[in-house]
């Protein structure tokens, strides 16, 4: 480019290039230009970093600016910001290519990469309705995805579920106020703090009056009773079968026993239970599926056992009887 000598200003509004029009400015590290009187000239592109590299130290820009097409174009009249896309149609618009992406994330800025925690957005594209997926993700074991060990929720496309995944062997808690509330374990099992379970408030109905919605107990399990005779002792017994189910306040027993020895045993046949009984209020049917068939009933005796006689008042203790039956009570 040839020397331009500066011969006249023309107002601002004459259109210029920024590409070939120059400016002149004097550089003060070089002492040539003093000696020998020449001059130096710049472009604006080149001021501005297209023809080099310009740093400036803060700018205003009062309407859009446009990066590189589409890499990042801010709206100045709609008030938008877009990434990937000259047409932000939010405040904040990201688009990404086709395909499986991740959009954007969000990390600390540890220089250790593993001990960086974050998250981001990430989106599977496809033109079959039900391979796209939109993910939410977070991670705090390196921010990358790499680890095996973060969490997503996912919904799928095709009006497909929506999914909530923790990725490693770990628990799920839910909290409120800051204290654990429910956790789905390990062992993948729904698990409530003491206390707490499945409220069945909203769906009461019938004619009596709730005094509890709440189910907060499910246990199943075995249980070894102490078998007891109303009069004297027996010799020999033998639990077949002792167990139990325990829903909120329901518990229901099932059992088993041989006589195998009466010895000096007479009146009705004692069993201790699992959880004490609350009322006298509870019942139970047996049979004896032994030599028989005779029935029976199981029926209160105190608040920790139940006593098992035939339906005719004959006597249950006789050597070979097998004894099973049902006892239903509420603790």
């Amino acid at each position: 480019m040839a020397d331009t000598k500066i011969t006249g200003l023309l107002s601002p509004q004459v259109t210029t290039n920024p590409a070939t029009d120059v400016l002149p400015i004097v550089n003060i590290a070089d002492t040539l230009m003093a000696s020998s009187g020449s001059t130096r000239k710049i472009t604006v592109n080149q001021i501005l970093g297209s023809g080099g590299t310009a740093t400036l130290a803060s700018a205003t820009i009062s309407g859009d600016l446009t990066v590189d097409t589409n890499v990042l174009k801010v709206d100045s009249t709609n008030d938008r910001v877009g990434i990937g896309t000259a047409s932000p149609a939010y405040k904040l618009e990201v688009v990404a290519p086709a395909g499986n992406n991740i959009v954007s994330t969000f990390r600390s800025g540890d220089a250790t990469a593993a001990n960086n925690a974050g998250g981001g957005f990430q989106s599977i594209s496809s033109a079959t309705a039900a391979s796209r997926v939109a993910r939410v993700w977070l991670d705090a074991d390196g921010a990358d995805l790499s680890s095996g060990d973060y969490f997503f929720i996912q919904k799928n496309g095709n009006s497909g579920t929506v999914e909530f995944v923790q990725s490693s062997n770990a628990a799920m808690t839910f909290l409120t106020n800051g204290t654990e509330r429910a956790r789905f374990n390990s062992t993948g099992n729904l698990a409530f703090a003491n206390g707490l379970g499945i409220d069945f408030s909203a769906v009461t109905g019938g004619t009596g009056t709730a005094t509890g919605n709440v189910l907060n107990d499910y246990e199943e399990g075995t249980f070894t009773p102490t078998i007891s005779a109303g009069a004297g002792t027996p010799t020999t017994t033998t639990v077949n079968t002792a167990q139990y189910t325990k829903i909120g306040k329901i518990v229901v027993v099932q059992i088993d026993i041989s006589i195998v020895n009466i010895g000096t045993a007479s009146g009705v046949l004692q069993f201790t239970l699992p959880f004490t009984q609350g009322t006298d209020a509870n019942v139970g049917a047996t049979r004896d599926v032994g030599a028989t068939a005779n029935m029976g009933q199981i029926f209160y005796t105190s608040p920790t056992t139940a006593g098992l006689a035939i339906y005719n008042n004959a006597t249950v203790w006789v050597n070979g009887y097998r004894i099973r039956g049902t006892y239903t009570y509420t603790v």
